[in-house]
């Protein structure tokens, strides 16, 4: 007789079961195994990147930087290591005027951003204070007392205590003259002892002149107040002025005039120099104590460099030396104050080579000769002088490269002791690349040769093919095969870094291909702990917008711009394939990768002509006449706020309009999202707890559009399109929003789920305010076992009325989430039978986070508990709050920056059905990891015992071996009492 588990116990079961999600957390033992991070702080800015001391007492400095990507990074000189890093985004969203900015403080690093000023713990990063002022922060300096003076865009003056932050000063109307005191542009700020000098730009009292003229404010506290106008300058805007600081000088350009002007703070002395017309750049480089500065300049094929002095009271400014010109671009100077009290200057060439100048001579105390090819130029350095006793010299460089933006540290000339792949910060756009299969690819040629002869010619082929593999791979195979057995049994089998374009067994390892925000591109290795396999610099102009990018055929990238410029790439090897311009290109509206030639793969834009401003169907990649084999459909988003359908036709490059997608008035659209697949679903239904189906509405052409209202009133909109016909499918709205903040959504199968922040009262229902999560399921009828109005037809056009007019059933559940999601996507798995996992990018805090979409199904049963059906099916009650559960983090004890811009999660299926690869790229970080939301059912744990199952084996065959003749034994006695 066969007992049966009661119903309800195998309910309870399988609902603790679903609750568990084996493949929802990250295990101890996978844990900075499966996964990898790179840190990224952004490339450094000038004058604000410097060697420092954490503390007075400390030995040893740190480098500290702020970087494009408002990052303020300390790195260890030792090896590259990030000790701590901080992000003043936030800060420098708050006003456009104020320029970021770094100084070195006692114990601390100051920063400045927008109208904050923060004070950061130098060892461990920690914030110290911040001080927020009504006017944007112009400049920041930090007097030998500690105390930190801020200049502020009103011209005010607030001097803050180091160790507080609180204002314990202050100065106002700093700058007179005639005219609003809100046209004059306040741009430095200077220090010296209890003395601040203020330069300003005021606008001038010329009629018809457009133009600012210098003015000079030194304070003197407690009262005196001098002020110094220039009234014969001409300066265009602030960009003019090239340098403020130490040691007490400003210089500029004027208008119409082809001379540097340097002028000596708290006096009136200008000196000039002439400036060659081809100059591009000009950078003052000094150290702090000294009088001596290096006047640097840079034209498009070479660079060179003079040394200036400030001396006496009157300030008077002499040129001492003119440093030979080298026939190189792309240097960079930097400056440091030796033990010995002498200032020297570093001269950082290509190739990590370095000549090292005192302020006393124009030739080199000494010279580095670098070894390194990776650094073709230099946009930024900074130094350190040792001298030795035996009037020898030990220098080490910080330097960002050019046109990478990778950054490196140099000892002594030689090859990079360190390199930070900084070039990655902030990537535009990425795509997955397959890597070939070793197998097919070595044999695949004879597989075609036997495919194309007869039966007895193709085996006598394969026999010979085997034959040849024997003979060439036997013997080294059978000599590592004890090395491999013994390395299996024992667990102490390493994973071997894998090179070349072959991918490994498992299918975990692939390339991303990535567009950087300077214009290169380069290659991630996704299964070799993101390993930057190799790096194009510039193929693109910083401000190019990538429209399109894919895997158009083995190992080959397409990408194309906003303004028509196509390349091709060779992923494996990183080969320019082609590059091109399409001059007739005003815009490139929307891209797709389609078909043309058999299983040839091309771009297919929609651009719009500059001659004729008509839209246009272009093919990049592709051979000259190539063409879609049957009707494509696309959707653009054009910029009078609607969004066109069009059709590409087979032999026609004029795309025709299917439909125009208008939403209503004083809405706008803030998203476009297409359905995040990659495989074909499992299943085209949904089997219930009592074996009934609720079909699901499976529609590849879906496109998911949010939009939100420009007014008051807070109302955000979901618009659920057909991609073909423009036939709306579900809309829904939410009262009560915050439109400034991000509507995040993906589509996969039968739902979609987008977030928002709800930020007000409803009316009708108790107070919500917080990020909500909606998901809204579609199937084809809300009754079980019922196909729709269309379930009966096997052919349907989009276009036909009854299809355009039939709706899918739709159920929305919404959710109160803890934290403000930035990107949304889904894991992907070979064959889709694997259970789906919801992975989001949160904001605060940092992390990539897995939700199991059974927690976002919308059949949860309301306000009661699930029957016995319900359970079975692994429904359980609805909660309308999610709460975070830190086990499922992906970035565990990682740490991510928080980002408010380009955040996005690429998920890809490898040869492993219960696995899913995750790239997640911000612009301060990139991610990789693998994910397994059913636990890996198809592989062996790292805990499996191999060793203990061959001995439990061969212990069961030894002893059926010693058992074997007393049975037998056994046996034949038995026959023998029997007869």
């Amino acid at each position: 007789m066969i007992m049966r588990t009661p119903l309800i116990i195998r309910s309870l079961l399988l609902s603790i079961f679903l609750l568990t999600t084996p493949g929802a957390c990250v295990l101890e033992d996978e844990a900075y195994e499966v996964d990898w991070h790179i840190p990224l702080v952004g490339a450094s800015l000038f004058h604000s990147t410097f060697f420092h001391r954490p503390l007075p007492e400390s030995k040893a400095s740190v480098i500290y930087t702020l970087t494009d990507q408002h990052v303020i990074a300390a790195v260890l000189p030792k090896n590259g290591s990030l000790i701590w890093r901080q992000t003043i985004e936030g800060d420098a969203n708050l006003d456009g005027l104020g320029k970021p900015i770094l100084r070195p403080g006692h114990g601390q690093v100051i920063s400045a951003a927008g109208r904050v000023v923060r004070a950061w713990d130098a060892t461990d990063g920690r914030l110290v204070w911040a001080s927020e002022f009504n006017s944007a922060v112009k400049d920041i300096q930090v007097n030998t007392d500690g105390a930190v003076w801020t200049l502020l865009g009103d011209g005010s003056i607030r001097k803050l205590n180091g160790i507080s932050g609180s204002v314990f000063d202050e100065v106002h109307n700093t700058v007179q003259f005639i005219g609003q005191p809100e046209d004059a542009i306040h741009h430095s700020l200077h220090i010296l002892s209890t003395a601040a000098t203020i330069v300003s730009l005021v606008p001038s009292t010329e009629v018809g002149v457009d133009s600012y003229t210098l003015q000079t404010t030194t304070i003197f506290r407690p009262t005196s107040i001098l002020t110094y106008p220039l009234p014969n300058t001409q300066i265009a805007s602030a960009s003019s002025i090239v340098y403020v600081g130490k040691p007490g000088i400003a210089a500029w350009t004027e208008v119409g005039s082809n001379s540097l002007f340097l002028l000596a703070l708290g006096g009136e002395h200008v000196a000039s120099v002439d400036l060659p017309a081809e100059a591009t750049k000009i950078r003052f480089i000094t150290s702090s104590g000294n009088n001596a500065f290096i006047v640097a300049y840079e034209t498009e094929y070479s660079s060179w460099a003079q040394i200036w002095t400030l001396e006496g009271e009157a300030g008077q400014i002499t040129k001492q030396h003119d440093i030979a010109p080298k026939t190189i671009p792309h240097t960079s100077w930097s400056a440091n104050t030796a033990s010995d009290g002498k200032i020297y200057f570093t001269w950082s060439l290509p190739g990590g080579s370095s000549e090292v100048y005192s302020a006393s001579s124009s030739t080199p105390v000494a010279s580095f000769t670098g070894e390194s090819t990776a650094i073709p130029g230099s946009s930024l350095s900074i130094s350190e002088v040792i001298p030795r006793s035996d009037n020898t010299f030990a220098l080490r460089t910080f330097l960002t490269s050019y046109p990478d933006g990778n950054t490196h540290l140099i000892r002594n000339g030689g090859l990079p002791q360190w390199t930070r792949p900084e070039s990655l910060a902030g990537l535009k756009a990425a795509v997955w690349v397959e890597l070939l299969d070793p197998v097919t690819e070595e044999i695949g040629g004879d597989l075609h040769v036997e495919e194309t002869q007869n039966v007895l010619s193709a085996y006598i082929h394969r026999v010979k093919r085997h034959i040849h593999e024997l003979t060439v791979y036997g013997p080294a195979w059978a000599a590592e095969l004890p090395n491999r057995l013994v390395a299996e049994l024992t667990g102490t089998t390493k994973a071997k870094a894998d090179e070349g374009c072959f991918r490994d067994a498992f299918g975990f390892r692939k390339f991303v291909v990535g567009v950087a925000r300077n214009g290169g591109v380069a290659v991630i290795d996704v299964g070799n702990k993101g390993h930057v396999v190799w790096n194009l610099d510039r193929v693109f102009e910083e401000e190019d917008i990538i429209r399109g990018i894919y895997e158009i055929g083995k190992g080959v990238v397409g990408i194309l711009t906003h303004k028509g410029k196509y390349v091709k790439i060779d992923a494996f090897t990183g080969t320019l394939l082609e590059q091109s311009f399409d001059a007739d290109v005003r815009a490139v509206l929307t891209t797709a990768v389609v078909e043309v030639g058999g299983e040839h793969k091309a771009i297919l834009a929609i651009i719009e002509n500059k001659q004729t401003g008509a839209g246009e169907a272009r093919y990049f990649g592709a051979s000259e006449g190539a063409t879609v084999a049957k009707d494509f459909y696309l959707v653009a988003p054009d910029e009078s706020g609607y969004i066109g359908g069009l059709k590409v036709s087979p032999g026609s490059l004029t795309p025709d309009q299917t439909f125009v997608f208008t939403p209503p008035r004083l809405e706008v659209i803030t998203g476009i999202v297409a359905p995040a697949r990659s495989t074909p679903p499992a299943s085209i239904g949904r089997v219930l707890g009592d074996r009934s189906v609720m079909y699901k509405y499976l529609n590849p052409h879906l496109i998911l559009v949010t939009t939100a209202r420009i007014d008051s009133t807070g109302i955000i909109s979901v618009y659920l399109l057909d991609s073909v016909s423009g036939a709306l499918l579900y809309t829904a709205s939410h009262t009560g929003a915050d439109t400034g903040k991000p509507i995040v959504s993906v589509v996969y199968e039968n739902w979609f789920v987008y977030s928002f922040f709800s930020d007000a009262d409803l009316k009708d229902a108790p107070p919500v305010k917080g990020y909500q999560l909606v998901v809204t399921e579609l199937y084809e009828s809300e009754f079980k076992n019922d196909r729709g109005p269309l379930g009966t037809q096997a052919n349907i056009s989009a276009f036909a009325p009854d299809v355009v007019q039939s709706k899918p059933h739709a159920i929305s559940q919404s959710y109160v989430f803890p934290a403000p999601i930035l990107s949304l996507a889904t894991t992907s798995t070979k064959q889709s039978i694997t259970t789906t996992d919801i992975l989001a990018f949160l904001g605060q805090p940092a992390a990539l986070l897995t939700i199991p979409k059974r927690y976002l199904d919308a059949r949860r049963p309301v306000d009661r508990e699930p029957d016995n059906s319900e359970k079975e099916e692994g429904l359980f009650r609805y909660d309308p709050v999610i709460q975070l559960d830190t086990r499922s983090i992906l970035t565990h004890k990682r740490e991510l920056l928080p980002v408010k811009g380009n955040a996005k999660i690429m998920t890809s299926p490898t040869l492993m059905e219960s696995t899913s690869l995750v790239f997640l790229y911000t612009n301060t970080d990139i991610f990789g990891t693998r994910i397994s939301p059913s636990g890996t059912f198809d592989m062996l744990g790292k805990g499996f015992g191999k060793l203990q199952l061959v001995a439990t084996v061969v212990g069961l065959a030894i002893g059926v071996w010693a058992v074997a003749p007393m049975v037998r034994k056994k046996q034949i006695n038995q026959r023998w009492i029997s007869t």
